[in-house]
């Protein structure tokens, strides 16, 4: 149904009730998770209605990629979710401290670095393009693989017993699938955005 890994059969109910709008489903789900993402919130400046704000947020942008089947979880869904309210609560943060100029009293920003945000920005980018990397059929990779990897097109066709105009060709629709495939990614308007 969705490209879900080491996911608990528990998650995985949850996430397809989620998907079919089930009411139960997401009051479990509301249960489970947002009194961790309450407290978070209340000790970062926060309180409660900016953190039911910020879980409601993250539950529809989770909603929208169950939809688009443009998910990958590697970790427990209340894991997931945490990370997701985290970022958008220290997002809302930056831009309401742009916005003012100043913290209000006794709010503090755990504030990352510039270098260590582009860090992780960088590498949710790059594990996005190898997600759908991975799409491509066995050809297209090949070609890919070894072109990223420096080895030029007149080495990639001897070795692939063919002329170097195919093996340009076939790169240049090659990576313009896989482009046109991260383009359309729900998860890459984020990251740009």
């Amino acid at each position: 149904m969705y490209p879900i890994t080491t996911i608990s059969p528990r998650d995985r109910q949850l996430l397809e009730g989620l998907a079919a709008s089930n009411t139960v489903a997401i009051r479990e789900i509301y249960d489970e998770v947002l009194p961790s993402i309450q407290y978070y919130v209340r000790q970062n400046g926060g309180d409660d209605d900016a953190a039911r704000d910020v879980f409601q947020d993250a539950l529809m942008a989770l909603y929208r990629r169950l939809g688009s089947d443009a998910l990958t979880l590697t970790c427990s869904l209340k894991s997931y979710l945490r990370v997701m309210c985290r970022n958008l609560w220290l997002k809302r943060l930056r831009r309401d401290t742009r916005e003012a100029g100043v913290l209000p009293e006794g709010q503090e920003v755990a504030d990352l670095d510039d270098s260590m945000q582009q860090r992780m920005e960088g590498a949710e980018r790059e594990g996005l393009l190898w997600r759908h990397f991975e799409t491509l059929e066995a050809g297209c990779q090949s070609i890919l693989k070894r072109f990223f990897a420096g080895e030029s097109l007149r080495n990639i066709a001897q070795q692939m017993d063919t002329s170097e105009g195919y093996i340009k060709k076939r790169k240049h629709i090659c990576k313009e699938r896989l482009v046109a495939s991260v383009r359309a990614d729900a998860r890459f308007l984020e990251l740009v955005a």
